[in-house]
């Protein structure tokens, strides 16, 4: 049977040099413009080719009919040169057009790579979000796009998906003002990724997704303007990474046009990817300095790489051999064109890790040597080894502040953290920021509002400012009172109020809320209203939960709040206008509401300070306390300097460089201990066994403020303030760090509150049972000693030490089943006796 390939090279062999072919979609038109039709009728044209090429008329009909081919038939006189309307790219362009060139629709700043595999399950998704994730750990600012209409999955691999349409392929389609979800924010530098998934997650948006899949395959021109969208969103960005579909995928061809890179195809070397060997070659032509590479999996019961890579040499040198070809340009000497055993380093082997066995992406920290040199050979052939060149970091203005342990009301330097940089997107996907208490979380919302980056709500009572309703309000109170049997009812009431205004100036609300009390029960309808008539979205922030209601009802209030939440993203009116932003206690968070693990999947942000980023806020409040500027003028001076305080301030600032300033004020070594400084200064100040984090931004405070003499404490202590090599004094550093972990102890028993079944009086008497005791201890005597000790029945007991373990107050001592010991952080300050074992003893 004849195929069109066939059919085109016989016509070519007709009419030599006179052919020409160009896509039109859905057609390929064949044009014939030659001197043989001359006096030929129009109608009588297709029987003199067919007469040409030697086959049926009948056999031509039903071939074009069949591979949608148009012939145009004309006399030189009749041939028109005006260029036909470009109705967008399909496969069938590559294949049947002479020497195709990439067309941009613009020129985006940042390189472009297209992931593709001819085959599916290539691990091609996979590999493009870890090489993601690899370049914001060294800094690079990376977009990456989810077109695979048909089984998205970039969203699902990096745990962050799209709940609106202005976050998604869907809303460029629809025309929305579109922002990227923020995907990955290191521990530190610049770099982080954002995703543009295909689509939302929901029921809501099924019918326009496969609307969208469909008109992607019959109509072209849809993807040039979904393209030209991405083009816009480009240029923040250094690098954009492509994931497509696998197979004759209709949205390929335009993509790799419109925005051209280099094409990183994937495929096992079963064989399976023959099919698409001419494929390959057209695509990878496109782009003839830089076409891209082959990346093949390694299954884990093949033998090492290098012998992979030996036994199927023979199979992969083909496809490589097509990428050899496509580097080669006109102007090149034919004995100079590349050959596959000369570009063999472009055929990459991704081997299996145990890693990749969960569903998000893992960090490079958690895989093997193999992956990370695989992933390192990849940036190499994009271009993308090593950091991004970057701006400067620039030093804010030293000036007087006032510090205070709440961040309600301190006016220290706020370190540019990961949470922070991860919340001020303006789609950054995370609703629920959990933290302990002393982790920060109500700095960083008053941070947020600062930056017109969302609306205060609700705030903690000592929260100065001039927005949002204080939870000590008392018309708030009254009002919570009032709804105590239907909580959801005072959060529709409290949003209703603040739809209706323009702001959330505090006074104001707080007399609108007692108006709208009277008529309550018409709130969720008029917030609707108010919401469908807003002229722009708006982001609410609530914070101060555990302050604004009676103990008793704390709970209920809270639950109602994250149904309410779950309410407004599934209602369309409410999703597109309003959106809440909810800094909670992690004690509050984790009581077990239902559903909540499951509504707050992918949109949770836990507040973790690890251990560059304290050592920097260390450093910083350094900057800020007189007392360090006149003990050690030097390194305050070296710290203070304009490159080292702007370093600083963006929490760039290495540990090392950090520990070197430190050192420069704190002595080596702390004789009592036998400890080094820098260790004390790290596994002291964390409830985390690693001591690698888990550190609280108070306890560092509480500490340096002691030593500095602007707490009270400072006046109970009366040794030596500076040893004898000048620096502070193992006494004084004991002192001010146990006078801070029982400061921190007060904050933790107020957590301990909501989740163990005490009163406060019970919880006093066991924390105060513990002074005396030794620590490591056996679980089980430990817990009969506190219930004879305190009357408190030993089941009780029991639970209280499983939730203080939970804390972190205690954790597992290694090599000994059943026995614990106090965390670095609250020995101290449950005023318990270490006990070290002699020499002999059993």
């Amino acid at each position: 049977m004849l195929t069109g390939a066939d059919l085109i090279a016989q016509i070519d062999a007709a009419f030599p040099g006179e052919t020409r072919r160009r896509f039109q979609f859905p057609f390929v038109r064949i044009h014939v413009v030659s001197a043989s039709f001359e006096g030929i009728d129009e109608d009588d044209r297709e029987q003199f080719l067919a007469r040409r090429v030697r086959i049926s008329i009948a056999d031509l009909q039903a071939v074009c009919n069949r591979l949608f081919f148009r012939l145009d038939l004309q006399t030189p006189g009749e041939a028109s040169t005006a260029r036909k309307a470009d109705r967008g790219h399909f496969w069938a362009r590559l294949l049947i057009e002479e020497d195709p060139q990439p067309e941009p629709l613009d020129s985006p700043s940042p390189l472009v790579a297209h992931f593709y595999g001819y085959k599916g399950g290539q691990t091609r998704s996979t590999v493009l979000c870890f090489l993601a994730r690899k370049l914001a750990d060294d800094g690079w600012r990376v977009l990456t796009i989810d077109v695979d209409a048909e089984a998205p999955s970039l969203d699902i691999l990096f745990g962050t998906p799209a709940w609106g349409m202005a976050s998604s392929i869907l809303g460029i389609h629809a025309g929305a003002d579109v922002t990227p979800v923020r995907a990955v924010t290191p521990a530190r530098g610049r770099g982080y990724v954002d995703v543009l998934p295909f689509r939302p997650q929901g029921e809501r948006f099924d019918l326009d997704a496969a609307a969208l899949a469909l008109e992607g395959n019959v109509h072209p021109p849809s993807q040039s303007k979904i393209i030209s969208g991405v083009v816009k969103l480009a240029v923040d960005y250094d690098v954009v990474l492509v994931d497509h579909r696998t197979g004759l995928s209709s949205t390929l061809p335009p993509w790799v046009r419109h925005l051209p890179g280099p094409v990183i195809v994937f495929a096992r070397m079963d064989g399976q990817w023959r099919p698409a060997k001419n494929h390959l070659r057209h695509l990878w032509s496109l782009r003839p300095r830089n076409p891209g590479a082959l990346v093949s999996f390694k299954p884990d019961n093949e033998s090492t790489v290098e012998e992979y890579r030996r036994r199927m040499w023979d199979q992969a040198s083909e496809p490589v051999g097509e990428l050899a070809a496509a580097k080669a340009t006109p102007e090149m000497d034919p004995d100079d064109v590349p050959t596959a055993e000369d570009i063999a380093d472009h055929w990459i082997v991704w081997p299996y890790d145990t890693a990749f066995n969960e569903t998000r992406v893992p960090d490079a920290g958690r895989v093997g040597a193999a992956v990370r040199e695989s992933c390192e050979m990849l940036r190499r052939l994009l271009d993308l080894a090593g950091r991004p060149a970057v701006e400067k970091i620039a030093s804010a203005p030293t000036k007087q502040a006032v510090l205070h342990p709440s961040g309600a009301l301190d006016e220290g330097d706020l370190i540019q953290t990961e949470a922070l940089r991860a919340l001020r997107p303006r789609n950054s996907p995370y609703i629920f920021i959990v933290g302990r208490k002393g982790t920060g979380k109500t700095r960083l919302m008053r941070t947020l509002v600062e930056e017109n980056l969302g609306e205060a709500l609700l705030v903690p009572s000592e929260v100065a400012g001039e927005t949002g309703i204080t939870a000590g309000d008392t018309v708030l109170q009254e009002f919570a009172r009032k709804t105590s049997r239907d909580p959801e009812l005072f959060w529709w009431t409290l949003l209703r109020v603040a739809l209706e205004r323009e702001d959330t100036e505090r006074s104001a609300m707080s007399a609108a809320l007692d108006m709208a009390g009277h008529e309550a029960e018409r709130s969720l309808r008029l917030a609707r209203m108010a919401a469908a008539n807003a002229a722009c979205a708006r982001t609410f922030l609530i914070d101060g939960l555990e302050t604004a209601f009676r103990p008793a009802e704390t709970f209920d209030f809270v639950g109602a709040l994250f149904r309410v939440e779950s309410a407004l993203r599934s209602d369309p009116v409410f999703s597109d206008k309003v959106r809440m932003r909810i800094f909670i206690r992690k004690d509050l968070a984790d009581r077990g509401y239902e559903n909540f693990e499951q509504q707050a999947h992918g949109r949770r942000w836990d507040l973790v300070w690890y251990t560059q980023g304290i050592l920097n806020f260390a450093l910083s409040r350094i900057r800020k306390l007189p007392w360090f500027e006149r003990r050690f003028a030097a390194a305050y001076e070296v710290i203070n300097e304009h490159e080292y305080a702007g370093a600083i301030l963006n929490g760039a600032l290495t540990v090392e460089a950090c520990e070197e300033l430190l050192l420069e004020i704190f002595p080596r070594n702390l004789g009592r201990l036998n400890l080094n400084t820098t260790t004390f200064l790290k596994t002291y100040f964390s409830d985390d066994p690693t001591g690698e984090s888990s550190y609280y931004p108070r306890i560092y405070d509480d500490f340096l403020r002691i030593i500095a003499g602007q707490d009270a404490k400072r006046r109970a202590f009366h040794g030596p303030e500076l040893g004898d090599d000048g620096k502070i004094s193992d006494a004084l550093v004991f002192f001010a760090h146990e006078e801070a972990a029982a400061k921190f102890l007060i904050d933790v028993n107020a957590e301990l509150r909501n989740l163990v079944e005490m009163d406060n009086e019970m919880l006093s008497r066991l924390i105060a049972a513990f002074a005396g005791t030794v620590t490591p201890f056996e679980v089980e005597s430990r817990r009969d000693e506190l219930a004879s000790r305190t009357g408190i029945d030993r089941v009780t007991v029991g639970h209280a030490l499983d939730r203080m373990r939970q804390f972190g107050i205690f954790e597992d001592r290694p090599k000994y089943p059943g026995q614990w010991r106090a965390g670095r952080l609250f020995k101290t300050s449950l005023r318990m006796r270490y006990y070290r074992k002699r020499k002999g003893e059993e």
